[in-house]
């Protein structure tokens, strides 16, 4: 299959998990606000938000594993790739229980309710729900693996589709349970991680089917490979890290400084801002990331460079349009969207949208570093900005008395350094003058209406 081909099959597997996504997004919140408490619901997003951590478990080695079975692939180097699989699906497998040793005395120990200030949520329904959520965390982290096998052998489009099946699937459970009427933050909890564990054992089944010479096993473990995988690792730990502090974390802050309520506008503007992000740099880095690391691993750099350009073109101008569109309708949506409990003004979703913007520019561009497993420096100028967003938050709340402007500019920080960093190393490593990029971006409109696909030639 030529990388045309495939990067027009990963951008309609990554609309179809957008969608998703979103329904996810736009349905669970209506949801919640109509069968809970605008404070049972607040409570619970802060709970959900913990085991999020768990991810950091996976140190890195999901992404690191499959670039390195995709290069490998490409390269025709098929046990390489075998003993990559083998080693990250061994390593997470254990660090998964040793983990949950650990987590589950750890939490009949602390009072998790008294600890978050949770006054709809009991101790007891607090501690089993995060325990629970944390095997969907597991079961996650090992759909992450088997996600790399359906790149590293051209079936990225089918691994995205079948993912996202499964999430969409979790999200009809929920609803279910929601309207019938259940307020047992325990009982969400199982609704989601059933249903999840059952879409991960179809993943194993079928993973068996299209990628016989990929299978997960221990056959072919490699400490060589262990210590190489946690060296790139660890730099890939950095992101979802990150974005624990961005998430996540700025829940846990907006909870404790400012309140409940305001919990939820936060996570209602962030849903919308995500739906942008995710309809602009991350439907793209995600649909060229495989070919990326195919083209890198094929050593085909001219090819390479062109779908650099056109993929970092498409974000910014697609990202531009999104941002126009929501600052337009944003106001109206989410008073409509939220049965009118939760009111924004245009300035301030304005705010939380030009780090949009921002990110349209610079995220493209750092697939090539993350999908050659180059991503180092980049990942801890990354990091580095995330831990700045609470603390320049922080900071003008104490300052100013600013409630979310203050939150939204810590926002903005972050992306303003990361392009500031991004931009120009990106254009440094792809050998591109900056002028001649910028060429290129500008002139994408011109070349989609002459060729109205999603892609240019690639294989000429």
């Amino acid at each position: 299959m030529s990388v045309s081909n495939r990067i027009s099959l990963n951008f309609s597997a990554n609309i179809y998990a957008q969608f998703v996504s979103v329904a996810y997004q736009l349905l669970t919140v209506p949801l919640f606000l109509t069968f809970w408490s605008k404070e049972l619901y607040g409570e619970w997003l802060v709970l959900s938000a913990l085991p999020a951590y768990f991810a950091l478990s996976n140190m890195g080695l999901m992404n690191v594993a499959g670039n390195n079975m995709t290069m490998a692939m490409a390269a025709g180097d098929i046990l390489k790739a075998r003993q990559s699989l083998h080693t990250v699906w061994a390593t997470q497998l254990t660090i998964s229980i040793l983990v949950g040793l650990l987590l589950f005395p750890l939490l009949s120990y602390i009072d998790i309710a008294d600890a978050l200030k949770l006054e709809h949520i009991t101790r007891d329904a607090a501690m089993l729900s995060v325990g629970i959520m944390c095997v969907y965390a597991m079961a996650n982290l090992q759909a992450g693996v088997l996600g790399g096998v359906y790149r590293a052998v051209g079936l990225n489009a089918r691994g995205v589709f079948i993912g996202n099946t499964i999430r969409l699937a979790s999200v009809i459970a929920l609803a279910i349970g929601l309207c019938s009427g259940t307020k047992n933050v325990v009982m969400v909890s199982l609704v989601l991680t059933g249903s999840y564990l059952i879409g991960v054992m179809f993943l194993f089944w079928d993973v068996k089917r299209f990628a016989p010479d990929l299978r997960p096993g221990l056959s072919e473990f490699q400490w060589i490979h262990l210590k190489h995988d946690l060296k790139h690792g660890v730099g890939f730990m950095a992101y979802p890290l990150g974005r624990a502090f961005t998430n996540q974390g700025m829940l846990l802050f907006t909870n404790h400084f400012l309140s409940a309520s305001s919990v939820v506008t936060l996570a209602t503007i962030r849903t919308v801002v995500n739906v942008a992000f995710q309809m602009g740099g991350g439907l793209i880095s995600l649909s060229t990331w495989p070919e990326f690391s195919r083209l890198f691993g094929e050593g085909k750099r001219l090819r390479f460079q062109k779908l650099f350009c056109f993929s970092t073109g498409l974000g910014a101008w697609g990202g531009t349009i999104m941002v126009f569109i929501l600052l337009l309708i944003g106001p109206r949506l989410l008073l409509w969207w939220t049965h009118g409990e939760v009111t924004v003004s245009r300035p301030l979703l304005g705010l939380f949208l030009l780090p949009v913007l921002l990110n349209s520019f610079w995220y493209t561009a750092s697939a090539v570093f993350n999908a050659t497993n180059r991503h180092h420096s980049i990942a801890i100028c990354f990091l580095i900005s995330s831990i700045l967003v609470p603390a320049v938050a922080f900071a003008i709340h104490q300052l100013s008395g600013l409630r979310l402007v203050a939150v939204g500019i810590g926002f903005l920080s972050m992306d303003l350094i990361m392009l500031l960093y991004v931009l120009p190393n990106s254009l440094l490593f792809v050998n591109i003058p900056f002028l001649t990029w910028l060429l290129s971006i500008f002139r994408m409109p011109e070349q989609l209406i002459k060729r109205p696909s999603l892609n240019p030639k690639f294989d000429s």
